[in-house]
């Protein structure tokens, strides 16, 4: 079975000592607070390798939104420290997590695209990872 990268994602996060010291709040979901920075993941496509056996091999596309705090005046300031805090510590990730094997990531942004649909909007850059993994 391939692993749940978004997951396998927001565990290497959480344990990324460079990425705790900005903020707590690494999930799938908006926190209930949203007073300080966040970072939510979100799996766009998995793309199961088709000429491996039994689909053993897998790319994976994960967006990562990295949120400013609710001060507006720091929001840009921190969204824009914790997008470039993921988007290095996803270009270390390669090697053995619990559940896969990630044999390479490509990131791209990140990409400052505020987000309206909050009221007030709320400052957001988007890192995506393109994630080469098979199960460990």
């Amino acid at each position: 079975m391939l692993p749940d990268l978004e997951q396998i994602v927001v565990a290497h996060l959480r344990a990324t000592s460079a990425v705790t010291a900005l903020t707590s709040n690494v999930g799938t979901r908006t926190p209930p607070s949203t007073d300080l920075p966040w970072v939510k993941a979100s799996l766009i496509h998995a793309q199961p390798d088709p000429s491996s056996p039994a689909l053993h091999f897998a790319s994976v596309l994960v967006q990562l939104d990295c949120y400013g705090g609710a001060n507006r005046e720091l929001a840009q300031g921190q969204a824009s420290t914790l997008a470039r805090t993921v988007q290095a510590a996803l270009n270390d990730m390669p090697g053995s997590h619990t559940g896969a094997v990630v044999t390479a990531v490509k990131t791209s942004g990140p990409r400052r695209i505020p987000d309206v649909d909050m009221k007030p909007a709320r400052e957001r850059y988007i890192v995506t990872a393109d994630v080469s993994t098979h199960p460990a």
